[in-house]
C-alpha cells in the first residue's frame, strides 16, 4: 500500500485510519503503482481571489476600482493601499468528507470506550471505503491519467432537444423522445408525428426519410440521484472533466491511457488463461516483471467456475471434490486450491459490487471508451481483471479529524473528517491491464452474470429505503431516516418523534411540557 504521507509525519488517528483502510478496502494494497508523486500539493493548486467587502469574487477589476487601489464602492479604500486577497485551493484528487455528532449523554453511557473511534469506523466502512473502492477500479480500468470524475446529473441531457416534426436533420444529430435518446443514422426529414422508441440499445426506428438509432442514457445519469450516492461504478453515470493546471488559465484537459478488454473463453475458462499468458508474454515489459506481479481478479462465482472446469477436466483431488461437495467457495479452502492457476495466475477474490460497468467502442471492439463518444458504444460488466500490480497506482490521504464544540445548540461534540484519494493507470504499463468480459454465448458463466443482477438489485432495493429496514444490507441512499428524537439532527431543535406517552420531553435544550 502506498503510504498516505511520510509515516512518521502520520498522527496517531491518521495511522488508525490507514491501518482500517488497509484491513477493509478490497482494493488498497492492489496495486503497486509508483509513477505519479502522490503528494497532495502537488495535485492542487491556488488560485487568487479579490474579497470585497468580506464577500470572496473573482478577480474582475471593475469591482475593486479604476486605478486597482481605490477600493470598491463599498469601502472607497483598503488598508495601505492593497486589496485583500484569498486563497481558493482547487484539488485534483477525489475527496469524500462525512460528519457526526458525539452528545455528551452518548459518552456517558455507552458500553463502548472510544465511541467517535467507532463511529469513525462505521462511517468509513458504509459510505467512504466503498466509494474509494469503486472509484479505484472505475478509473483504474478506464486508463484514466488526468481529469477528474464528477457525475452526471438530469441537467446532462438538458441540452439535448426534442424531436420536433417534418424537420431536416442532419447525421449525428441527438434528441430525445421520452426518456430515450437518439442519434441521426440516416440524414433526412422527419415525419408528421413522432415515432415510438426503440426499447433497446443500438436499435433503429424510421421516422420519415430519417433513421434514428437508440444510443445509451448519454444525456444524464442511469442510475438515479448518482450524484448524492457512493460512486455507483457504472461508466454512464460520470463524467471526466478538466483538472485544475499549474495556472488558473491553464486547465489539464482529460486523458486515457490505452485499454482494451478481452471476453472470457465462451465454452472454457481454462482457456482464457492460456490466451491471458500470451497476450502478457508478447507485451514488451513482461520479461522485467516476476509472475507474482500479475493477477486476476475475480468473485467467488467465477472461482467456482474455474472449480468445476477443473474438476470436468479431471484435475479435481479429494480436497477438491470436497469442495464440490460441501459447496465451500468461501475462500478459507477454496484459495488454497485455486490460490494459482496455470500462466502463474495469482486469484484474488473480491465482491460482485465492486467490479465496475465500462463502455467499449463496439461490439466487436473492445478498447474501453472513458468518455462514451463512440457512437456504436456498448456498455459491459467486467466479471474479472488481470492486470500488472505496478500498471495502477492509488493514492490516500487522511486529513486532520476536525471538532467543535457544540457550544449553545447542544451538549456534545461535532466531527467532520476529509479522505482524499485517486487513482491513476500508468500510461507505459497500461497493456498491464485487461478487464475480462462474458461472452455472448456460451453457459458456462451464467452463475457469474446471476451474481452481478443480484447484487445489483440488492443494492437497488437497498437505495430505494430511507432506513436498513427491513432490509439488513448496510447500505444507505441519497435520503436516510433521522433517528429518533429527530433533535439529534441539525439544527437540532426538531420535537419530532419524542415518546408522547411522557409528560415532559426534552428536545436539545428547548424542553416543552404536556401540560
Amino acid at each position: 500500500m502506498v503510504a498516505p504521507v511520510q509515516k512518521d509525519s502520520l498522527t496517531e488517528y491518521q495511522v488508525a485510519l490507514a491501518t482500517y483502510l488497509r484491513i477493509s478496502s478490497p482494493v488498497a494494497g492492489i496495486f503497486t503503482g509508483t509513477e505519479i508523486k502522490p503528494n497532495p500539493k502537488a495535485r492542487s493548486i491556488r488560485v487568487p481571489d479579490i474579497r470585497v467587502d468580506d464577500y470572496i469574487v473573482d478577480a474582475d477589476f471593475s469591482r475593486i476600482g479604476a486605478d486597482h487601489y481605490s477600493g470598491s464602492e463599498f469601502t472607497t479604500e483598503w488598508k495601505n493601499g492593497i486589496p485583500p486577497i484569498e486563497w481558493r485551493e482547487y484539488s485534483m484528487s477525489r475527496h469524500r468528507a462525512f460528519g457526526f455528532t458525539v452528545f455528551d449523554e452518548q459518552l456517558q453511557y455507552s458500553p463502548l470506550p472510544n465511541l467517535v473511534q467507532e463511529y469513525t469506523g462505521r462511517k468509513m466502512q458504509t459510505t467512504v471505503l466503498r466509494d474509494h473502492d469503486k472509484y479505484c477500479l472505475l478509473a483504474g480500468l478506464e486508463g484514466h491519467m488526468t481529469g477528474k470524475l464528477v457525475p452526471r446529473t438530469s441537467a446532462d441531457a438538458a441540452t439535448i432537444s426534442t424531436r420536433a416534426n417534418s424537420t431536416a436533420v442532419t447525421l449525428g444529430t441527438w434528441i430525445k423522445i421520452g426518456t430515450a435518446f437518439l442519434e441521426c443514422t440516416t440524414a433526412g426529414n422527419t415525419g408528421s408525428s413522432a415515432p415510438t422508441a426503440p426499447a433497446t440499445t443500438g436499435a433503429t426506428v424510421t421516422d420519415g426519410t430519417a433513421v434514428w438509432t437508440r444510443r445509451f442514457n448519454d444525456g444524464g445519469p442511469v442510475t438515479s440521484n448518482a450524484h448524492l450516492i457512493a460512486c455507483t461504478g457504472n461508466a454512464a453515470d460520470y463524467k471526466w472533466i478538466a483538472e485544475p493546471g499549474e495556472d488558473y488559465d491553464n486547465q489539464i484537459q482529460p486523458s486515457f491511457a490505452t485499454i482494451k478488454g478481452m471476453f472470457m473463453d465462451a465454452t472454457d475458462p481454462l482457456n482464457t488463461l492460456d490466451g491471458l499468458s500470451i497476450l502478457f508474454s508478447d507485451n514488451w515489459f513482461d520479461s522485467n516483471f516476476g509472475n507474482n506481479e500479475r493477477f486476476l481478479l475475480i468473485t467467488s462465482a467465477m472461482e467456482l467456475v474455474f472449480i468445476n472446469a477443473l474438476i470436468n477436466k479431471g484435475a479435481g483431488t479429494e480436497s477438491a471434490f470436497k469442495l464440490a461437495r460441501d459447496g465451500d467457495i468461501s475462500g478459507a479452502n477454496a484459495n488454497g486450491y485455486l490460490g494459482t492457476l496455470k500462466g502463474s495466475w495469482k486469484l484474488v477474490k473480491i465482491h460482485p459490487e465492486f467490479l465496475p460497468k465500462l463502455f467499449t467502442v463496439s461490439a466487436t471492439d473492445l478498447t474501453i471508451d472513458p468518455i462514451g463518444e463512440s457512437p456504436t458504444k456498448v456498455l459491459r460488466q467486467v466479471i474479472a481483471l488481470a492486470a500488472y500490480k505496478n500498471a495502477i497506482q492509488t493514492y490516500e490521504h487522511f486529513s486532520e479529524r476536525r471538532e467543535q464544540d457544540g457550544g449553545t445548540r447542544f451538549k456534545g461534540k461535532e466531527y467532520v473528517q476529509d479522505f482524499s484519494y485517486d487513482c491513476w493507470a500508468i500510461d507505459q504499463l497500461s497493456e498491464g491491464i485487461v478487464p475480462m468480459f462474458a461472452p455472448s454465448t456460451g453457459t458456462v458463466y451464467s452463475l457469474v452474470d446471476t451474481s452481478f443482477s443480484n447484487t445489483a438489485a440488492r443494492v437497488a432495493t437497498a437505495r430505494a429505503q430511507t432506513g436498513v429496514y427491513p432490509e439488513v444490507y448496510p447500505l444507505s441512499g441519497p435520503t436516510t431516516k433521522q433517528s429518533r428524537p429527530e433533535w439529534f439532527h441539525s439544527p437540532y431543535t426538531s420535537a419530532g418523534k419524542l415518546d408522547e406517552a411522557l409528560d415532559v420531553q426534552s428536545t436539545g435544550d428547548i424542553a416543552t411540557n404536556k401540560g
